[in-house]
């Protein structure tokens, strides 16, 4: 039987990554091809194609990912309920929560905790904003390259795939981009905090932007009566440079390591592509959807 590859393509503002896979027969991930370039915002489907075809892919089943600075993102905190009252709830206050206009943004949510504090239980949901005219431009990308899309994901939800479900374990992760930074703390297995910051390695370089994100670690220690994370993860453009990670190290205080949880490679096929799993997280997050590693 012939096996289907597959794409995983995440949208970070101008610049695109693709992850091409498929399933073994023993349902384990096999990398085929990855890269990553960049897309100018009046970009059509049929460049997409072309350079999909360029990089030898040609996998027409997609699962997307967004992660552009435009991406809102909102944890908040409510009284336990039922999944249809909880609809119900933030079809109504979903655009207070945001703080955006729902005629402008489009949004969805998923429940990433459910916990209990001095007899009560709780939710703890996690809301995500994308603006509508930047979800149909790439739909309609999308479309044009001949993809059909399963799925638009939101960045940290996909991460959440990675490092979600780690038990006792809390973790930060660092995704420094040429244009911007993307840092996340998972406490026990939940996210905590998602922000996006502007600097990028590539702007006012490397030590300013680690600078600004020791803020949020420091901030997280203050919150957890001085306990830090028990890891730190750097993933995306710098995950494989030695020098990256050990400068960042420098500047947190906290040793930094540039890969994704252990757990991940016994779900990836031995091969050529496991090396490259730090650099595309999140493109790996969307593989994993729906998958109990």
């Amino acid at each position: 039987m012939a096996l289907v590859n597959r794409l995983s393509i995440f949208t970070y503002g101008d610049e695109v990554r693709v992850l091409e896979w498929s399933h073994s027969l023993g349902r384990k991930i096999k990398i085929k091809r990855w890269g990553s370039f960049s897309a100018a915002p009046d970009t059509e489907g049929r460049a997409l194609k072309e350079r999909l075809l360029h990089m030898g892919i040609k996998a027409k089943r997609a699962r997307a990912g967004l992660a552009g600075k435009d991406l809102v993102v909102r944890l908040v905190r409510l009284p336990f309920m039922s999944a249809g009252d909880l609809a119900g709830h933030l079809q109504v206050q979903a655009e207070d929560y945001l703080l955006v206009d729902p005629a402008e943004y489009r949004y969805d949510y998923r429940v990433v905790k459910v916990f209990e504090e001095e007899g009560r239980r709780y939710l703890s949901v996690l809301l995500a904003a994308v603006p509508r005219p930047a979800l149909e431009r790439w739909y309609a990308v999308f479309k044009g390259a001949g993809l059909y899309v399963e799925f638009v994901d939101a960045y940290p939800n996909a991460l959440g795939n990675l490092f979600a479900g780690q038990g006792d374990r809390d973790a930060a992760v660092l995704d420094v981009g040429r244009e911007g930074t993307r840092v996340t703390f998972w406490e026990k297995g939940s996210l905590f905090l998602y922000t996006y910051l502007e600097e990028g390695w590539a702007g006012d370089g490397l030590a300013r932007v680690l600078s600004d994100a020791r803020a949020y670690f420091d901030f997280y220690t203050a919150r957890h009566f001085g306990r830090d994370v028990d890891e730190v993860y750097l993933v995306g453009d710098l995950a494989l440079d030695p020098k990256a990670r050990r400068e960042a190290s420098d500047v947190l205080g906290r040793e930094v390591t540039g890969d994704v949880p252990p757990r991940c490679y016994g779900a990836v096929l031995p091969g050529v592509g496991r090396e490259v799993l730090p650099a595309y997280a999140a493109n790996l997050g969307l593989i994993f959807r729906g998958r109990r590693l």
